[in-house]
């Protein structure tokens, strides 16, 4: 269910409706180095967000990720995207003299010998049951769409993270696609991210993907990665569906001030960006009194 609270001001009736719009926003790039073992990669990140992370505050239903809030994390993570066949350069000529790099291009080092010895990695011997993710939502730049242009956007919330542990974890997640021709793809990765809930831009629109993420602490994989079901992007002049339903809460205070909660179903095909209107009757039609 979607929820949105709003400032309403005492004695005006308000009438809301609600319309669906499309947008599409290009993020920073996260991309994977494709040069670079994904898990390597991840396993770099875990273990400097073990170390130095800052959890994010949230809502008591949300796994409280981490991120680099301050210099000494940063520069542990500045190695993790290196090329493993430029590890001769992972040190002084990379870091200078600073300990918080040279840490992490000793800890690369370690993960790449370690990868051409195993030749896989193993995974970590925790029990759990990890949930597939899924896509909260799909959307494309509203009008005519020249498919399979780049241009769809996919949300997906990350269900696998892990329990009774208290290492930090990280995302790998990829992605493939039935092309032109009707074959499968090979899972490309495509992002890493410390985030449980990741936009995914830059997608073929009109095409059936499907999303697969390998949870990663600083010590190894965690238990098996876990796939979406296939889903299709939206295609040519795609149209967003309005909500299947919309409710008003009763008026409440938050910090002293009257507001109210629209919530709204949006479907099993539900885009990703809403416009809400609400009209002020002028007309005096009732006084709201509230306690102080």
């Amino acid at each position: 269910m979607k929820t949105l609270s709003k400032d309403y001001t005492i004695n005006v009736c308000i009438i809301l409706l609600i319309f669906v719009h499309a947008k599409h926003v290009h993020s920073g790039s996260d991309d994977v180095n494709t040069d670079i073992s994904p898990v390597t990669r991840a396993r770099c990140l875990a273990r400097c967000l073990d170390q130095f992370g800052t959890v994010r505050s949230t809502n008591d239903d949300e796994y409280p990720t981490k991120n680099c809030k301050d210099t000494s994390c940063r520069q542990c993570t500045g190695p993790c995207d290196l090329d493993p066949f430029t590890f001769d350069k992972c040190g002084t000529d990379l870091c200078g003299g600073n300990q918080y790099c040279l840490s992490s291009c000793s800890f690369l080092k370690d993960l790449h010998a370690e990868a051409l010895s195993k030749h896989d990695a193993t995974q970590v011997n925790h029990s759990t049951i990890l949930k597939a993710p899924e896509i909260l939502c799909k959307n494309v730049p509203y009008g005519e769409n020249k498919c399979p242009d780049l241009i769809a956007t996919v949300y997906l919330r990350i269900n696998s993270y892990p329990v009774n542990t208290k290492l930090s974890s990280v995302f790998v997640i990829s992605a493939r696609y039935i092309n032109e021709m009707n074959d499968v793809t090979n899972w490309t990765a495509i992002k890493t991210t410390a985030e449980t809930i990741v936009e995914i831009p830059k997608l073929r629109c009109s095409t059936d993907y499907q999303f697969m993420v390998t949870t990663v602490l600083s010590d190894n994989v965690y238990g098996q990665s876990k796939s979406t079901a296939w889903s299709r992007t939206p295609g040519y002049n795609y149209k967003p569906a309005a909500p299947i339903s919309l409710s008003v809460s009763e008026p409440f205070l938050v910090n002293q001030k009257p507001s109210i909660t629209v919530t709204w179903d949006p479907g099993p095909e539900a885009p990703c960006y809403y416009k809400i209107f609400w009209f002020d009757q002028t007309v005096l039609q009732d006084e709201i009194k509230v306690s102080k």
